[in-house]
């Protein structure tokens, strides 16, 4: 491989992980921007960095497993934990502000794991459970 093709390949990964982001954070925006239009919360509400980051993750979790990202909704409850919802069916809660945050797991429609006072990354490795949850929903 010589130097010029080794550069134009890093070249188009960098393009192609830009566009990337860019779709998610996309994606990410319009999820909340209609979220929060239908709980009737203005543009006050400020996302925090691990939100951000848990929620473009889940995004591209979701993408990758060939769900539509659109079917999302994220509402904000008073605690400020997000009840995370998937075309209408609750896939679990989240929460990743102050001291105390924890991540509701639905396991079928009656029994649910909670998990507590984590950080994001730890948080993020359970998305897998989420997706498991959506998918279950679905075949119903």
């Amino acid at each position: 491989m010589s130097f010029f093709s080794r550069i134009f390949d890093i070249e188009s990964k960098v393009v192609k992980e830009n566009k990337d982001d860019f779709e998610i954070q996309t994606i990410y925006d319009e999820i909340l921007r209609r979220s929060f239009l239908r709980k009737g919360i203005e543009n006050n509400f400020v996302t925090n960095d691990d939100e951000n980051v848990f929620f473009k993750t889940l995004i591209m979790k979701l993408k990758e497993s060939n769900l539509n990202p659109y079917n999302l909704y994220f509402e904000l409850m008073s605690n400020k934990a997000f009840n995370v919802s998937y075309n209408g069916y609750p896939i679990g809660k989240i929460k990743l502000r102050g001291k105390k945050t924890y991540m509701q797991l639905l396991k079928g429609f009656y029994d649910n794991k909670g998990i507590k006072n984590k950080n994001v990354e730890e948080y993020i490795i359970n998305i897998s459970s989420w997706i498991k949850h959506i998918n279950f929903c679905r075949k119903d």
